[in-house]
């Protein structure tokens, strides 16, 4: 996988000491299913990010389709502080789904109990495009995309 960031062992401090961790995608995978109930991941690509020594958030990037014209990529995420979720960041996990892996778009499962995630979700340009039942059983899921042309996120 492609690593994001500077060449420093695959990880990068930003101003607020949050340091992002692309070199051990089992660690923050692990961490990420301690707080995502019921998930799991196969071949992934796994952005951590750290403060202190502690996680504090994780996105999760699977389920990567290739690179043809309906290509698409599934996103996880999660944390414990909004801390990690700089415009920096976001625009660091974007540019990994549409430049580097060259998507055509972006999927996130979410709930339909989980309120915060879905408004997050939503204010960072996703639109909700229907519902699967019992995705996360008992519990039915949101189905939310984004298309490279909505991601306000990225680098111009």
């Amino acid at each position: 996988r492609v690593q994001i960031g500077s060449n420093n062992g695959g990880q990068r401090t930003s101003k607020l000491m949050i340091k992002v961790i692309t070199d051990d995608k089992n660690r923050v995978a692990d961490w990420a299913a301690k707080h995502l109930k019921g998930c799991t991941w196969r071949d992934f690509y796994a952005m951590g990010y750290e403060r202190e020594g502690k996680l504090i958030g994780a996105a999760i990037f699977d389920q990567f389709s290739g690179k043809s014209s309906n290509n698409d990529m599934h996103i996880s995420v999660a944390s414990v502080s909004h801390d990690c979720w700089t415009r920096k960041h976001l625009a660091e996990a974007f540019d990994y789904v549409w430049n580097q892996c060259k998507c055509a778009r972006l999927t996130g499962l979410v709930s339909v109990s989980n309120r915060k995630s879905n408004k997050l979700i939503k204010g960072l340009g996703f639109t909700k495009e229907g519902v699967m039942r019992q995705k996360f059983y008992p519990e039915d899921a949101n189905v939310w995309g984004l298309l490279k042309h909505e991601c306000t996120w990225l680098e111009r």
